[in-house]
């Protein structure tokens, strides 16, 4: 047991505390950041009674790992899914919400993302906005991974091409890759290259971003 009423603290390894803190009242509705793909299976919300805090507390020699080495903080990132996905499982989980990325995302496919390793939904999603005849897309959480953000816009591309694509781009990075400014990608053998740029972040220019030039 934990120190505080309805929590669990698990030692791991001498280097993290895993602390789970249950509260007993449901989150606002409008905080869950409902996301088109991500949480298209989520039902059920409203019956929601109670909610659980999940923490990965790294202990010194990990905390300083991690401002050293961006491989340090993605494992943490990581651990922290996998501690998520332990009480994900769980038959009365009806969401789960990612506050990095402000994005909630259906159990069933959280679990399916972290058991088959696919990052970008867990870690860093991808979120695609609509303004003024022009789409938007950028990731949220690759900051806290260690790498600036991804971003791009664009009006001629179908939103969900757009989405796919810079969730492959943000893969790429939580593998270990380093996208910047000057650098060139393509999807395809023979495709144009695409040109990356550097810029402010579109939802807060105080952290940086890269943007894909589509």
């Amino acid at each position: 047991p934990g120190k505080n009423p309805g929590s669990i603290m698990v030692e791991l390894d001498d280097s993290f505390l895993l602390h789970y803190q249950a509260i007993d009242t449901p989150p606002t509705r409008d905080s869950y950041g409902l996301h088109p793909i991500l949480s298209a299976n989520a039902r059920g919300l409203d019956s929601a009674t109670a909610q659980i805090l999940v923490s990965v507390l790294p202990r010194d020699a990990e905390e300083n790992r991690a401002k050293q080495f961006r491989e340090a903080r993605r494992e943490h990132l990581e651990l922290l899914s996998q501690a998520t996905s332990a009480v994900a499982q769980h038959p009365n989980c009806l969401i789960i919400h990612n506050p990095r990325g402000n994005v909630s995302i259906s159990p069933a496919m959280f679990n399916d993302a972290v058991r088959n390793n696919l990052a970008p939904m867990h870690i860093a999603p991808v979120w695609i906005t609509q303004s003024g005849g022009e789409l938007r897309g950028y990731s949220m959480g690759l900051v806290q991974a260690g790498h600036p953000e991804i971003q791009a816009r664009t009006s001629s591309m179908d939103p969900t091409d757009l989405y796919y694509k810079l969730a492959n781009i943000a893969d790429h990075i939580l593998q270990g890759a380093t996208v910047k400014g000057g650098d060139t990608l393509a999807f395809e053998e023979g495709q144009a290259p695409l040109t990356i740029t550097e810029e402010p972040w579109f939802v807060d220019q105080n952290f940086p971003a890269v943007t894909i030039n589509f």
